[in-house]
């Protein structure tokens, strides 16, 4: 398994923690972009964040 498909996993999971209502803080790093990959998937799903 590579560097990024473990960053992939953990971005994807970061994702998945987030629940209706929920106030993201976001960082800097390569696995924010995962992250938000996954985040973008959870919010066409009608989850409702805000993103700070």
């Amino acid at each position: 398994m590579s560097k990024n498909d473990i960053k992939q996993q953990i971005g994807n999971y970061a994702a998945k923690l987030v629940q209706n209502h929920t106030t993201v803080g976001l960082g800097t790093g390569t696995t924010v972009s995962y992250f938000l990959v996954a985040l973008a998937q959870r919010i066409k799903k009608n989850i409702w964040i805000l993103l700070a």
